[in-house]
């Protein structure tokens, strides 16, 4: 008789128990999971510093090509090419004086 009462009460119980229990897991896999929200977050945060990195080194990117189109032989800006000549090579006019100052 009482063997009976529990396997009664024992069946009213498991399945809102395991009803509950699947809510739950999956509840917690829809917020912490690998697909869920707060990775959802953390692929957003990622994307807005890649794209203001892409922002960046286009401008970069334009600013080199600005300075290349000067270095043209169709267009040489012969400012800049003295200006790249000594910065790069060393070059400088037997008039002029040299300051070095060290980079740290």
């Amino acid at each position: 008789m009482i063997y009976r009462e529990l396997r009664r009460r024992a069946r009213r119980i498991i399945g809102p128990t395991l009803s509950s229990c699947l809510a739950v897991y999956f509840c917690y896999h829809m917020i912490a999971g690998k697909h869920g929200t707060m990775a959802w977050r953390e692929i957003n945060n990622e994307v807005s510093l890649a794209k203001a990195k892409l922002a960046s080194l286009k401008a970069e990117q334009q600013k080199l090509e600005h300075h290349v189109k000067f270095l043209r032989p169709t267009s040489l800006c012969t400012d800049l090419l003295d200006e790249q000549s000594r910065k790069i090579l060393g070059y400088t006019q037997s008039n002029e004086i040299v300051i070095l100052h060290h980079q740290e």
